[in-house]
């Protein structure tokens, strides 16, 4: 895996830091690596054997973004 995913995960993390520091959006390349290690981490979830925690992507995605910009911005 780490062949076949290693170029386009990096290549994706670069270009969001890239948007995130555009946009003027609060933090910076540690928010968004958490954000990548977050989201990465709840796709291999739901793609494979999930832990079945029963709760709502949408809602868990949304307060994962919401505690990071807190984070970054408290």
């Amino acid at each position: 895996m780490r062949g076949a995913l290693g170029d386009v995960l990096r290549r994706g993390y670069a270009d969001d830091v890239a948007f995130h520091v555009a946009a003027g959006l609060p933090g910076g390349a540690f928010e968004v690596a958490l954000l990548h290690y977050a989201v990465d981490g709840l796709l291999l979830d739901l793609l494979t054997t999930s832990v079945d925690a029963g709760f709502d992507v949408e809602q868990v995605v949304s307060a994962l973004v919401s505690r990071l910009v807190e984070s970054a911005t408290g």
